[in-house]
């Protein structure tokens, strides 16, 4: 049987400054076909963790298809305990740090944001290395938009959810985070350290020839800039174009149903005994 162990979740190398290159990505617009409607109910879920900021996002992205809604609710089932065990595994290392005087606990918003930076990072490194997840695609990007202030947001939600097969309701449903996430960037201060934020979407295709649901993930892991908080102070004045880069980490996974069914009563045992089974995830800070 396999064993959860360190290197299962895993421990590959810091996301550093020097890994940020270009690239551009193509818009792929959803179509729906069928009965097998992508009329998806999207749902944002508050990660665990001691601050109740908004760094974190999580939209499970459940699409309606009434031939195969029992494997839906399985599916779905499964991505709330794999992003359970994510969460908790974010919140052990960094609470761990905070004990080692490496983060501080305190809640004002600098030592709050570089907590959160932490548990970004570790639930990027616990993907990466959990045995039931196969990584499709890593990418960084960064990419320049010069466009009427009223349609940066239409232009960001086309470039980061390009290539997937997503309901209407997830795109306004993303540009609600972004609108949060602009009103939130008007009450941060300036500083050295970065402010990270990180949506990880949960996604579901139907393959008819197998009448099977396989699940996969993206992640969006960017750098808010001065520029862009800038923008946010700004958005509200006529006759302006934004003229922002914006800096950003988009990987895909796939989830490996058969592995998963090997590691499920494991992983379900961490997140009920919040933690206590496995030692936290070292990453430095």
């Amino acid at each position: 049987m396999a064993t959860l162990t360190q290197t299962a979740i895993g421990l590959p190398p810091p996301l550093g400054e020097e890994d940020q290159v270009s690239m551009s990505l193509e818009v792929v617009p959803f179509e729906a076909t069928g009965s097998n409607t992508m009329s998806a109910t999207t749902t944002t879920e508050a990660p665990k963790g001691p601050t109740d900021s908004e760094s974190i996002i999580y939209i499970n992205a459940i699409p309606t298809i009434p031939e195969v809604d029992d494997q839906l609710k399985v599916m779905s089932s499964y991505n709330g305990m794999t992003t359970s065990f994510w969460s908790a595994k974010a919140a052990q290392s960094a609470d761990q740090k905070v004990k080692e005087g490496k983060l501080s606990g305190a809640s004002d918003a600098e030592s709050t944001n570089k907590y959160d930076n932490y548990r970004i990072r570790v639930i990027e490194y616990a993907i990466q290395h959990s045995s039931w997840m196969s990584t499709k695609a890593v990418s960084t990007a960064s990419k320049h938009f010069q466009v009427a202030k009223d349609q940066l947001h239409a232009e960001i939600i086309k470039t980061v959810l390009g290539g997937l097969l997503l309901s209407p309701g997830v795109y306004s449903n993303f540009e609600r985070i972004l609108t949060s996430i602009g009103e939130g960037l008007k009450k941060l201060p300036k500083a050295n350290e970065k402010h990270n934020k990180y949506v990880l979407i949960t996604t579901y295709q139907y393959d008819t020839v197998q009448r099977k649901i396989f699940m996969g993930m993206r992640t969006i892991y960017f750098s808010v800039s001065e520029e862009l908080k800038e923008y946010n102070n700004s958005k509200n004045d006529k006759g302006t174009n934004a003229d922002i880069t914006l800096n950003y980490q988009q990987n895909d996974y796939n989830f490996n149903e058969s592995v998963w069914d090997l590691m499920k009563s494991q992983v379900q045992t961490f997140v009920t005994n919040n933690g206590n089974v496995t030692t936290p995830i070292d990453i430095p800070v």
